[in-house]
């Protein structure tokens, strides 16, 4: 009796398997389903198994960096360089390093930065990460490599500047230091795209801002783009209203990144009759998250989506074309200051 139950068991067993594998064979949207349910539990498990020698009063790093290459590799015998769990891989190395307080850490991941970097050349974040490893392991000139390779990718990032800039002071190279810093103050192209939010301009960048007219009363997603921003010299930017509009206030849209300043030296107004120019000191500016210094400079400090909102001190009939009279500037990296030509007006 018992031996013809495990007999209908093991036939049970068997059919289902059968239908089973019969069914996702056939059917690809549930194919694809548990594949992406095992890879996102995969994922899960990554962040989770690291976090314990995270939290630990002093982290293991070494652990940590076994663990990770672990995952590499079981991501390389599905895919040679990407594959759906480089994201994982990605979320998990980045937890790593973030929480790394003492710089001497970093050279205990270098291995996992490195293979990171294999398996996405083009991962910005890998390779300035990979340049710090290097630094902490004593390969200088690797790093430097790696931070080069890194402007390459994003000219206008901070990161692998401060890199290059920290290894010039360290070397007492005034020169270099300089040739870093003033490269760094003038580049503009780049940017930085969010995972988990959408931005205005597709991620920060130095090459776009929008206007929006009366935005207190206007219900209308009508907004100005204007592309192509100046650095370090006053410069003329002008929309073009759809039709002639009353002014009283406006909003200007930004996307910049952070450590980018802005002095708004002056509003025109333009209708059929006449132009008005208004002085910085005639119109209120308040923000979303930047800050004013003395001088009225707006300083940009968040990687979101910023908002000025300047409001007049009268309404402005029929106004047909603004111009703005505006500097950009870039923040320096630090306290030496760079031999930079700047156009100063």
């Amino acid at each position: 009796m018992l031996n013809k139950i495990y007999k209908y068991f093991f036939y049970l067993v068997f059919v289902l398997i059968f239908l089973f594998i019969s069914f996702i064979t056939f059917n690809s949207d549930l194919r694809r389903s548990i594949l992406h349910a095992g890879i996102n539990s995969y994922k899960v498990y990554m962040i989770v198994s690291i976090q314990s020698d995270l939290k630990q009063d002093i982290p293991d790093f070494l652990s940590v960096n076994n663990k990770i290459l672990g995952f590499i590799n079981f991501s390389n015998k599905i895919a040679k360089g990407k594959s759906k769990l480089l994201i994982g891989i990605y979320d998990a190395t980045n937890l790593a390093q973030s929480k790394i307080i003492h710089k001497k850490d970093f050279g205990k991941l270098e291995k996992v930065f490195s293979e990171l970097v294999k398996m996405d050349p083009l991962l910005f974040e890998a390779r300035v990460w990979y340049a710090k490893s290097l630094i902490s392991n004593g390969k200088k000139r690797e790093a430097i490599d790696q931070a080069e390779e890194a402007l390459k990718l994003n000219p206008s990032s901070d990161d692998a500047y401060r890199i290059l800039i920290s290894l010039a002071s360290e070397n007492n190279d005034i020169k270099l230091l300089n040739l870093y810093c003033s490269q760094f103050l003038n580049a503009s192209l780049g940017g930085k795209n969010q995972r988990f939010k959408s931005m205005l301009f597709n991620g920060s960048n130095l090459n776009k801002f929008g206007i929006k007219l009366n935005p207190k009363i206007n219900k209308s997603n009508e907004i100005y783009i204007h592309s192509g921003i100046s650095l370090n010299e006053k410069s003329n930017y002008e929309i073009t209203p759809s039709t002639a509009t009353d002014i009283k206030n406006l909003n200007m849209l930004f996307s910049l990144i952070p450590g980018v300043s802005l002095e708004i030296k002056k509003i025109t107004l333009f209708s059929e009759k006449n132009s008005i120019d208004i002085g910085q000191n005639d119109f209120l500016i308040t923000s979303k998250n930047s800050f004013f210094d003395s001088s009225g400079k707006i300083i940009f400090m968040e990687n979101e989506d910023e908002i000025l909102n300047i409001t007049f001190d009268q309404n402005y009939k029929k106004i047909d074309r603004i111009t703005f009279d505006m500097i950009f500037r870039k923040l320096d990296l630090s306290s030496h200051k760079c031999k930079l030509n700047e156009k100063n007006n």
